[in-house]
């Protein structure tokens, strides 16, 4: 295997776990968001309202 094929492998990888990611990092950053307006919007300003909600977006797309 030559310098070329390597790279080529190694960039092939790479993509592929950044599609496989993307998902739920997307869920995880919506979710944020959302939880993020809905905290300023009703003044309660809880860390685990904001936790859970991330954990549960996260596990409803790795569960899909």
């Amino acid at each position: 295997m030559n310098q070329g094929a390597l790279q080529d492998v190694i960039a092939e990888s790479v993509r592929i776990v950044v599609i496989a990611g993307f998902p739920v990092t997307l869920a995880c950053v919506v979710a944020a968001v959302l939880m993020g307006i809905f905290q300023s919007a009703t003044s309660i300003h809880e860390p685990v309202l904001g936790y859970a909600a991330k954990l549960g977006a996260c596990a409803l797309v790795l569960y899909l």
